[in-house]
């Protein structure tokens, strides 16, 4: 037997064919959060947040919005996520975006919501307080790949 006629058999053996179901697949692989959100609903909501600040002037909001392209805007405590990167805005002074934490825990206190954070440059802990920030969380490879896929191939 040569190798061109193993190939063509193993082809045609019925045991090898692939039975996956990439859409069932792809349903159980996004996570509830995004369900029903695109790239694009995503981008909306990050530019909503932006406007809602006071004074931002075009063209800083055009530079904001090219730095955030990754992240999505994290309205509701319950759906930032540990371990993932953020970064933040302070609502009051100046609006800059800060380069970023890592999520460590969500503490409620008396005076609020804070973001125990942990900085990956110099592995510093701290806490922001959630009620002062717009606070926007890195997409995952595999967030923006269910973003990405999940309306196309259904």
């Amino acid at each position: 037997m040569n190798i061109q006629s193993l190939i063509e058999h193993a082809r045609n053996d019925p045991l090898l064919l692939n039975t996956l179901n990439v859409n069932e697949l792809l349903d159980n692989a996004q996570p509830s959060y995004l369900i029903g959100e695109t790239l694009e609903s995503i981008a909306t909501s990050v530019v909503q947040a932006l406007e809602s600040l006071d004074g931002l002037e075009n063209k800083q909001m055009q530079q904001l919005c090219s730095k955030l392209v990754d992240y999505r805007f994290v309205d509701e405590v319950y759906q930032l996520h540990r371990g993932k990167h953020i970064r933040w805005i302070r609502k009051q002074g100046e609006y800059t975006l800060a380069n970023g934490a890592v999520v460590m825990d969500t503490k409620f206190l008396d005076n609020g919501v804070h973001i125990m954070c942990r900085a990956p440059r110099t592995g510093k802990f701290f806490q922001l307080k959630w009620e002062e920030c717009l606070v926007f969380q890195k997409l995952s490879e595999e967030e923006r790949l269910a973003l990405l896929l999940g309306n196309d191939v259904k």
